[in-house]
């Protein structure tokens, strides 16, 4: 079918970032998310071969599927541990970064520093030793579900109440 080539990403609330904060206030996430997933394997999309369960996606972005903290590295190490967790080396970000206009590198090496200096989601792949950046993603075929990116300033208060002109993080 046309649409089992289509990828598809979803986008659930998650600020700031921990356990506490995945969904919405009076709204069941995972319950549409199940509903939306379900409809859109009976049209011919891959969502891959688990069927999508509003139990298990919550479950998942607990273990694997939210931001976390600077302050809670040992989190972030459980979900690296989980196996699920997708993992992207800083040393490949860096060639993307690289390519970005001058004045936006700038503003983030100003207000952030070098990517392989950030400690917001990175962690040493236990595989290479490298420093990765952890992408809290929960994948059903070519279907996404994952937060937003954490937006950096709640990982420093001090730099999102000084500076007005606070580039987004690595």
């Amino acid at each position: 079918t046309p649409n089992a080539e289509k990828r598809v990403a979803f986008m659930y609330w998650n600020y700031p970032p921990g356990k506490e904060k995945i969904g919405a206030s009076y709204l069941n996430v995972f319950e549409s998310l199940q509903t939306l997933m379900r409809a859109m394997k009976d049209t011919g999309y891959n969502v891959g071969d688990r069927k999508p369960d509003a139990e298990l996606l919550l479950k998942n972005a607990l273990a694997y599927g939210r931001n976390v903290g600077v302050w809670a590295p040992g989190e972030l190490d459980a979900m690296v541990k989980s196996g699920d967790a997708v993992l992207w080396p800083v040393s490949e970000y860096q060639k993307y970064f690289d390519q970005l206009p001058d004045t936006f590198r700038q503003r983030t090496l100003k207000s952030w520093g070098p990517a392989d200096k950030t400690d917001i989601m990175v962690v040493k792949d236990p595989k290479t030793g490298e420093g990765a950046f952890v992408i809290p993603a929960i994948r059903y075929g070519n279907v996404v579900l994952l937060p937003p990116p954490t937006r950096g300033w709640e990982q420093n208060q001090e730099k999102m109440i000084h500076n007005k002109e606070l580039a987004p993080p690595h």
